[in-house]
């Protein structure tokens, strides 16, 4: 417990001091991705169009860790968020029905920044759920809405609605123009 807690402050003040650096939108062209951010992109981006989601969760990704980039947030929530989708440790634990504390936090945690696979199919659960929430709501704009719920939740932030809308026309502008260069 006690090292649990040695190891929050350190990354807390980790993250101060380093918040300088980060300051500033994140990779503002896609073409100058790093090799490992060019993965998560092209992993979010394939894995999510076998949901209907592709442009949606490589905008996810790119909004919540840079690609890959930035995989903790101690700022999140009572616990923080992890992964390249920055996955609310508490969600993914209360989904799951395991209970919830600094041991389960810290474990789930590591599995999120790990894990990819793992990441993506909890924040898929995390936008399905918005989405069948907000349907089952009648709203009309089912997808602004779930979208904005995934950081915003109940709220419903329609600032990143907004900055991912932003996002997804980039990644289709940029997937237009590879894919029109692989079959020149």
């Amino acid at each position: 417990m006690k090292q649990t807690k040695k190891w929050i402050k350190a990354a807390i003040l980790l993250s101060l001091l380093a918040f300088p650096l980060f300051s500033g939108e994140c990779l503002p062209d896609l073409k100058k991705m790093s090799p490992s951010q060019k993965s998560v992109f092209w992993y979010s981006y394939q894995r999510g169009k076998l949901f209907g989601y592709g442009e949606t969760m490589a905008a996810i990704a790119w909004q919540e860790s840079c690609l890959g980039k930035w995989k903790i947030n101690l700022g999140d929530g009572r616990y923080g968020s992890f992964g390249a989708f920055h996955n609310l440790a508490e969600s993914v634990l209360r989904r799951r029905g395991v209970k919830i504390n600094e041991w389960t936090a810290s474990r789930i945690a590591e599995k999120l920044i790990t894990d990819i696979d793992f990441s993506f199919l909890e924040a898929m659960s995390e936008i399905k759920f918005w989405e069948k929430y907000w349907k089952s709501k009648g709203v009309k704009n089912v997808y602004e809405r779930t979208v904005g719920s995934y950081n915003g939740r109940f709220r419903c932030s329609k600032k990143d609605f907004k900055s991912n809308l932003r996002k997804i026309r980039k990644i289709r502008a940029f997937v237009k123009k590879i894919t029109a260069k692989a079959y020149r």
